[in-house]
């Protein structure tokens, strides 16, 4: 791996990671606050999150093992925060409200 290969491969995994906590934060304070534009904003988040993984499994010399976790971690982000948030909420949901 070329010196300007290697840094261009950090970027995108920088990107992936960046990408999905954005996501993440976004997503989970917009639905909890109930702002549609916040939750918008967090899906065009994932959006970039999905860009640099195919730009990591297309563009970069991981190895297929690598490749594949990134895949699968792209696809678990999606439905990580929802279920998180559900769970937080059900949680700390006072005792007559679960009921």
């Amino acid at each position: 791996m070329t010196p300007g290969l290697f840094v261009a491969t950090s970027a995108i995994l920088a990107a992936f990671a960046l990408a999905g906590g954005v996501y993440a934060l976004l997503f989970t304070y917009g639905t909890y606050s109930r702002r549609r534009s916040l939750v918008i904003v967090g899906w065009w988040a994932y959006g970039a999150q999905v860009f640099a993984t195919i730009c990591a499994l297309f563009g970069t010399p991981l190895s297929p093992g690598w490749k594949t976790f990134l895949a699968l971690s792209c696809v678990a982000y999606c439905f990580i925060p929802p279920a998180t948030l559900r769970l937080l909420v059900r949680l700390h949901a006072l005792p007559e409200e679960s009921a």
